[in-house]
């Protein structure tokens, strides 16, 4: 970035924020029954809003004042079935938009997997009806053994995937893309860069939910084979590049660690897997080991991949932000759209939720903290989450030490937005230097207010000249420069063709006034939180 003013040597950073607001709490009537909430327990989703039970509530980002909306309850039919639900299970929640896919249940052994969309029919995923595709038969369940860990069926736009059973040992990973269900995986399938074919698809005592994750139409899941075999695989499926599809391993026991503290040393586990579009994050690492009675703890981190190969994000080399002590343990993590988010634990009692949002390592919650005057004592948290959408934010289901519970909406911020022309003009008194430099020229404070009170549309230097004294007080404030930093230099490069300080008199029909007009624009749009992320809502 360039200077802002003579003799600047460092240029102000964007500083990590946190902010919370309660979405529901107990005090919040049931929509649809009686009396009110009494407790959350399981972790909601967010998708551009907040997924809160089997209830939809918008964002403040969307529509503030909406009502919340009944996704399914009690009182809802089964479709494709007979009567109303009697139960969901305690998943983690999978939200796309206003889309929502849960599994339910009814009477005479009902179970299926389905789709809610606000205002249009419920959508039948699988069912006990439904024959295995690849498979024989029909399918049985949808989760595995553990009552309280079960598996997410998980939604992007309108496709589904999910982890499916049936008789004679059969389990799978499948896809419902546009009312076709198709297998992206199961016992048949060989293992991509392994030996032989998937023997599961959930780790023995699995740590978190074994759930596929799924990105537009592609989906990665933990795959597990004969001698120990086991990694993250992805599956794409037919298209018109690709007419076969694929599978590929994105990591196995093959890929060394990143930043290992053990030279060549592979992963042998992996516990959780998320995607969001070509980014991939997960937590793994090698088990701890108890010999001769001595614990010998195994590495363990949460790694990423947005493009340029895996990079580690927090291991258990890491300090916990605001904390004198080390990660021990990683639950676990979301990615929205490069930024992770991950649950963390360390050796004193430490939970909370972290982030390399804004650059750095943040801490976003704690349990201990405390939100809204009350003490936050646990929550709940998945993969699902984060999103990253009209604005960055996390959500949680809270207790709190007063005995009431609620679901939590916490809003990252990466630094001030910037502000206008026309802000920083009637605002002088916010201004975060006294001087500046434009072209070659040094202004004083004066200087600029009156470059900035000049309202010429026929001068191309004053048009450009607003608009960059605008853009580098937002720098200087501590906005994110990046989006325009090539137009900043371009900016000083057209105004130091001049001698003298400004104006220049140049008409905007000139090649050069054009190309300050051009600059201008683009930093018009800077100014006014167009090109910085999360500024625009």
């Amino acid at each position: 970035m360039l200077a802002l003013l003579l003799g600047l040597t460092t240029v102000a950073r964007a500083e990590f924020g946190v902010s919370f607001n309660t979405a529901v709490d107990t005090s919040t009537a049931i929509l649809g029954g009686t009396g009110t909430f009494t407790d959350f327990p399981t972790a909601p989703a967010i998708s551009y809003g907040g997924q809160i039970g089997l209830y939809l509530k918008l964002s403040q980002y969307s529509i503030p004042t909406d009502p919340y909306k009944v996704m399914a309850d009690l009182n809802t039919a089964i479709p494709g079935g007979t009567g109303n639900f009697t139960d969901f299970a305690l998943t983690d929640l999978s939200l796309s938009d206003t889309s929502l896919t849960f599994i339910g249940s009814g009477s005479v052994s009902q179970l299926g997997v389905y789709v809610a969309i606000p205002g249009d029919p419920y959508r039948v995923v699988a069912n006990l009806s439904t024959l295995i595709p690849n498979g024989s038969g029909y399918f049985t369940n949808f989760n595995p053994g553990d009552p309280y860990r079960h598996a997410a069926p998980v939604i992007d736009g309108s496709n589904v995937a999910f982890l499916g059973y049936g008789d004679s040992g059969q389990i799978g990973v499948y896809a419902q893309y546009t009312d076709a269900l198709s297998v992206v995986a199961d016992l048949n399938t060989p293992i991509p860069g392994g030996m032989g074919n998937f023997t599961n698809f959930v780790p023995p005592n699995p740590i978190v939910p074994p759930n596929p994750v799924i990105s537009g139409d592609v989906v990665a899941f933990l795959g597990f084979g004969d001698g120990d075999q086991q990694g993250i695989y992805r599956f794409v499926p037919p298209n018109p590049i690709m007419p076969n599809g694929s599978l590929t391993v994105l990591v196995d026991t093959n890929t060394f660690i990143p930043a290992s503290t053990e030279s060549g040393s592979t992963f042998e586990l992996f516990h959780s897997v998320t995607m969001e579009d070509a980014n991939v994050a997960f937590v793994g690492g090698t088990p701890d080991v108890f010999a001769d009675g001595v614990f010998i703890p195994g590495q363990l981190g949460v790694y990423k991949d947005i493009g340029s190969g895996w990079q580690r994000v927090a291991d258990r080399n890491t300090s916990i932000p605001g904390r004198n002590a080390l990660f021990s343990f990683f639950g676990e993590v979301a990615i929205d759209p490069g930024y992770v988010v991950f649950e963390g634990f360390g050796p004193n009692g430490e939970h909370g939720l972290y982030t390399d949002f804004a650059g750095g390592l943040h801490k976003i919650v704690e349990a201990g903290d405390v939100i809204g005057g009350k003490t936050l004592t646990d929550f709940y948290w998945s993969q699902f989450g984060f999103s990253a959408g009209a604005s960055a934010q996390v959500v949680f289901a809270a207790d709190y030490s007063d005995g009431s519970h609620a679901i939590t909406l916490a809003t990252l911020t990466n630094g001030p937005c910037p502000h206008s022309q026309g802000y920083w003009k009637n605002n002088p008194r916010l201004w975060p230097v006294s001087s500046l430099t434009l072209g070659s020229q040094t202004y004083s404070k004066t200087e600029l207010l009156n470059l900035l009170k000049n309202s010429t549309t026929s001068d191309a230097s004053v048009i450009l000249a607003r608009q960059l004294i605008a853009a580098k007080l937002n720098i200087a404030n501590g906005s994110d420069g990046t989006p325009v930093s090539s137009t900043t230099t371009d900016a000083d490069s057209l105004l130091s063709q001049f001698g003298g300080k400004l104006p220049y008199k140049v008409k905007t029909a000139s090649s050069i006034g054009k190309a300050m007009v051009k600059d201008a624009t683009t930093l018009n749009n800077y100014n006014n939180g167009l090109l910085t992320q999360f500024c625009s809502q």
